[in-house]
């Protein structure tokens, strides 16, 4: 297994929001590879250790780390 890390803070290109826990700014990217298998894709928060959903590319990781519950998708349909 290979991990390679990305590390960012504030505003990125990637529009990544602050941890919904403990609204840190410095967020990882994470991605995991296995055998033969799709790379994992993660985000994770460096302050209190949070961790999005894993995904099998970096844009689905994004939405998931940013999707947040009461508010709305961008589909007119709240979370």
């Amino acid at each position: 297994m290979e991990i390679s890390i990305h590390s960012h803070s504030g505003d990125t290109a990637e529009g990544l929001k602050p941890c919904p826990f403990c609204g840190g700014n410095e967020i990882v990217k994470l991605k995991l590879y296995g055998c033969g298998s799709l790379p994992s894709v993660f985000y994770e928060c460096k302050k209190c250790g949070a961790c999005g959903s894993k995904a099998n590319d970096v844009e689905s990781a994004e939405k998931m780390w940013n999707e947040r519950k009461g508010e709305e998708n961008g589909n007119g349909r709240t979370l």
